[in-house]
């Protein structure tokens, strides 16, 4: 006999007729997947445990197939779905004890920064979780983008400040497309792929100059 028995002390795995002292990891039986430590079944387990179909999340010593979110081990925090950790997995999953994190490889990616995309919007990562502080430009592959308390800003056209410069914005992202004369606010600024190399005040001959394009 192979597998699981009970007696009065508890649940035991067994190897070969006898109860295997020195097993821990998963064990099934006719209820499911259970976690065994030095040969019994231990029902106050809660984590990841390995068999041979992969990693996966127990409570109370059983595979919980209903749970999904973010656990973790000591090899880091790892994206769960239907109770296994899924390795498919790349992108922003929340967890409602530890907030949203960027997941790569089903694996939390502590060291991504950057803009990325789920079913609420786009979002600034710093550090592989979603910065809700941060306000100014961040970039991805489709180009550089107004943030607003973490999230994109689609709506924004204007100006923006970031990191000392001044750029024009269309549609959240920098109009890097956009080279000519902007007016805003009583100000004309002489913008070149939407960046903005210097600025005149309404009424001056700077101003009347860029009104008509006429700069360098």
């Amino acid at each position: 006999f192979d597998g699981l028995a009970e007696n009065e002390y508890g649940w035991w795995k067994v190897s070969g007729g006898a109860v295997d002292f020195s097993y821990s990891g998963m064990a099934e039986n006719e209820y499911g997947w259970w976690y065994v430590s030095n040969g019994t079944v231990d029902f106050s387990f809660s984590g990841l445990a390995l068999n041979q179909y992969g990693w996966w999340y127990l409570d109370g010593g059983t595979v919980d197939f209903g749970y999904s979110g973010l656990v973790q081990n000591e090899y880091g925090w790892w994206k769960v779905t239907n109770g296994t950790v899924d390795f498919n997995y790349t992108g922003l999953t929340f967890d409602e004890k530890v907030g949203w994190w960027y997941v790569s490889g089903g694996c939390i990616d502590f060291g991504y920064s950057g803009v990325v995309q789920n079913e609420y919007g786009w979002w600034k990562v710093t550090g592989g979780t979603v910065d809700f502080t941060y306000n100014g430009l961040a970039s991805n592959e489709n180009g550089e983008w107004v943030i607003r308390d973490g999230q994109v800003d689609f709506g924004y056209n204007g100006l923006a400040e970031y990191n000392g410069g001044l750029f024009k914005i269309a549609g959240g992202l920098l109009d890097n497309e956009y080279t000519g004369t902007y007016y805003n606010d009583g100000t004309y600024y002489c913008v070149d792929k939407g960046t903005v190399k210097s600025s005149a005040p309404e009424g001056t001959q700077e101003a009347e100059l860029l009104a008509i394009n006429k700069f360098v």
